[in-house]
Order: structure tokens, then sequence, then C-alpha cells
């Protein structure tokens, strides 16, 4: 279970050096924020861009961050429109002079618009020699509002959302500065975190991000690495081996219970895409003659994929492969590779369910459940079914992983051809740190969002940071 903690917050220069006060304390949440600021977050909503238009929906005030003067001042509605000029700075038709970097601010109870988005806070437009940045300043809690309905589906019940909130204020509170050039603290895209501004809000998101208010996640009095993803496929991932130098307890495989009957996946694809891929990426190996799983880690998922061909062979990490094959295709860290030459079986009494590629000579078998990894003999196996944990011989195997790591999803039909390559797995994403699915089965089974996360990241501490 979580400890609570009452932290102070201070955000110095772009290295995000953080100074936290910590006392044992019995205050509810409330009252340990009554004389707190809540920080400000940079959000970056446009790069790199020849012209953007900004529309004040209630008047406000232009101010050039250089000279630091106003330089205009709107009672109205405007339309203003930037060009990026050859000399490396903007020119606007509502202002005189060219501006390196300039501040509009929305009068009070108003907000400004961007590419059809609504935003609240304010916005600052700097010239930069790749073209104009659009930087959105927004207190970090009206931010959120924005991010969890991006992240988590509203439907699902309150304490899910909660923890989704939790996980996401805590990336967003660890993200700060953390870009040397110190122009903006995050994307608003899935580089960081998917952020729409007021058009994405909903009622059932700010009830959540509210009621978590200065809530993050901390180790060692520091905000913790809130890696969260989609779906699981049964088992989390030990972030060290998916997110390089990242080997902390709060990041250790736990089970998760996840929507294993959903979230199956698979897909085939030709050699000669493959070898077309292989030379793009500077990996050339000639034709394909084989590709196998060499090196899993302990929750069995790939770490390392060996590609033979006429001209040699090659050893790409698994997260190497993924980017190269596409995470649109590949959905998930957890998946096993089969090919024409590999053997299969049958299991007659489960209706033409078939697994693919299993090598069942060592004698032992990984199943991945909701209570975790369970390993068993060939004349002993449990699988995950539908109805959890059951015997070998049901008719609703969900999925196997091998003592090597291959994973197989029975209910597939797939006759390959000499030239093809399937791809199975389960889950979505990269499976480290928070599962959305599990997330919502344990709130669904009465978890709360305390419960939920401390599951998912170990040895972490709930903290009221401000």
């Amino acid at each position: 279970m979580f400890t609570y903690k009452i932290k102070t917050y201070t955000y110095l220069l772009i290295l995000m050096l953080l100074t936290s006060f910590s006392v044992s304390s019995s205050f509810g949440e409330s009252e340990s924020r009554d004389n707190a600021s809540t920080p400000e977050i940079k959000v970056a909503i446009g790069l790199d861009l020849m012209d953007a238009g900004i529309t004040l929906a209630g008047g406000g005030k232009i101010f050039d961050s250089v000279k630091n003067r106003e330089e205009l001042k709107i009672d109205k509605l405007s339309n203003l429109n930037f060009r990026y000029e050859n000399n490396g700075k903007f020119s606007s038709s509502e202002l005189k002079g060219l501006y390196s970097d300039i501040r509009i601010i929305p009068n009070p109870k108003s907000h400004f618009k961007f590419k059809g988005n609504d935003y609240r806070g304010y916005l600052r437009i700097i010239s930069k020699p790749t073209g104009i940045w659009v930087i959105n300043h927004v207190d970090i809690e009206e931010y959120l509002y924005g991010v969890v309905p991006y992240e988590i589906p509203m439907s699902w019940d309150m304490e899910a959302i909660k923890a989704q909130a939790v996980a996401a204020r805590t990336y967003a509170v660890r993200g700060l500065g953390q870009y040397p050039h110190g122009d903006f603290d995050v994307y608003d895209s899935v580089k960081d975190q998917v952020y729409g501004g007021i058009e994405g809000e909903d009622e059932r998101a700010i009830q959540a991000v509210e009621a978590t208010r200065g809530i993050i996640l901390t180790y060692q009095g520091w905000p913790i690495l809130a890696y969260y993803h989609a779906d699981a496929g049964g088992q989390t991932e030990d972030g060290k081996f998916i997110f390089p130098d990242n080997d902390f307890p709060y990041l250790s495989s736990v089970p998760s219970k996840d929507n294993l009957e959903k979230h199956r996946w698979n897909f085939t694809m030709k050699k000669s895409e493959l070898e077309s891929l292989l030379k793009k990426s500077k990996r050339d190996v000639g034709s394909v003659n084989s590709v196998e799983v060499c090196e899993v880690s302990p929750s069995g998922r790939p770490l390392t994929i060996r590609v033979t061909g006429s001209k040699g062979k090659i050893d790409i990490s698994s997260r190497d492969f993924r980017r190269m094959i596409g995470s649109g295709r590949i959905r998930s860290t957890l998946f096993a590779i089969s090919t024409h030459d590999d053997e299969s079986i049958s299991l007659d009494f489960s209706g033409n369910i078939r697994i693919l590629s299993p090598d069942l000579n060592n004698g032992s078998l990984r199943v991945m459940s909701s209570s975790g990894i369970k390993n068993g003999q060939e004349k002993n196996i449990s699988v995950i079914t539908s109805a959890g944990i059951s015997d070998w011989d049901l008719k609703s195997i969900l999925i196997i992983s091998t003592s090597r790591g291959d994973v197989y999803t029975p209910k597939i039909e797939k006759k390959l051809a000499q030239d093809e390559i399937l791809f199975s797995g389960s889950g979505f994403g990269h499976g480290v740190g928070l599962s959305q699915w599990g997330a919502k089965a344990y709130a669904d089974d009465g978890w709360d969002y305390r419960q939920i996360l401390s599951h998912y990241y170990q040895e972490a501490e709930l903290s009221v940071w401000y």
C-alpha cells in the first residue's frame, strides 16, 4: 500500500531540479493543497511552421518577449496570422516589424484557438532556424484535462480513470525541463502524451483529475518514470528490457489482468518485404532464409531477433526490429515469429485450434496468467482461458508461451507459404508500467486507484507534490 507524503515543488532551469520537503502527515489531500501553487507546463502544439494562424476568442494582449513590452491590446475576437521570414524572424499583418519571440495572453476566462482546437493558458510563438514554434503555457492540471480523455476511455470505472490521471500527471511533472533547449517540456503527441486542449476535455476526466489534484508517484523523493500502455498481454515487462538505463524497482514485471481475448493479433508479411526493410535500415543480409527469436526476457518477450540470409546473419534488438517493421503491425512487445519451415500441431479437442511452432521437446511451457507466469510439464500444463487458469484440455485456450519465450495464440488458422512470415502476439504497446486494460479489470473488481497504482508501480509512493 502507498504511503502519503507532502511535497513542495521547486522548478529550477531546464534540468528539472526538484527540491522536495517531506514530512509524515495525517492531513487529507485537500488540506495539503491550501497554500500550494500548481506548476505550469509548456506544450509544443506546433513546430517548424512556415505559417501559423491564431484566434483570440475574447480578445487579449500581445507582448514582445525580447523587449518585454506590450505590442497590441485586442478587445474582441480576432484572427492573427504569422509568417516565417527569410531572416529567421516572423511577421504579422496585425503587428509592425519583425519578431523572434512573442506571448499572446487571452483575456481572463477566455482562450485561444490553433489548428481548430481551443486551448487554455497562453501562447508563446518563437522563431527558430527551422520555422515557427507554437508553445502552449498552461496549468498542469488543466493540461491533464486535455490528456486523460485521449489516453483512456471515459466510459470506464472512475478508479481506472483516476489511476490514469495520476500516471499522466507524474509523467508530466517528470518531464518538466526534460529538453535541453528549455522552450517546451512536452510534445502534444505520442512522443510524450496526446494532448487535445479544450476540444478533447470530458467531464469525467476533469473529475478524476480534480479528485487526485497534485498527487504523483515518487521513488526516493523523485517523480518516477510513469510509463503506461494499452494492454500488457497478461504480464508487464521489466523496464530495463524496453527502455535502456531504466532499471528501477517500480518498473518491475508484474502480472496484469488484461483482455487476452480481445487483444490477440497476428499478421503475415513476405520475406521480400523484410529484405527491403532490412536494406533501408542498412542491415542487408541478402535473400532471407530464416527469422527467429534468439533471446527472451523473463516475461517471455523477445529481446533479440536473428535474421539469416544469403549474405550472412544479423542480430537485431526487438525494439529496433519492431520499429523497423512498424509498431502498428507488431502491436506489442509480446510476440512470436513463425515461418513455413516451423512444425505445427493441432489440438483436436479444441475445435481446430492450432498452436504454431511449439517446441514441446524440452517438456516445459511457460503460461501467462492473471496471477503471474505459470510453468508446467508437457503432460501437466495449465493454460489461460476465458475462465482463468484451466487445464490443458479446455477449448478456450487464449495464449501460451514456451520456456524459450515463444508466444502462441492457438486460434490461428493459417498455412504459411514458403515466402511468408507470421507474427502473432498479445497486447498493445511496450508493456512497461501501467496497463490500461489491466487497470480497467482491477477497477471493475473493486480496486481503488491507489491499489491499481501500487500493483503496477512496485515500491513507488503516492505523494502530494503541490
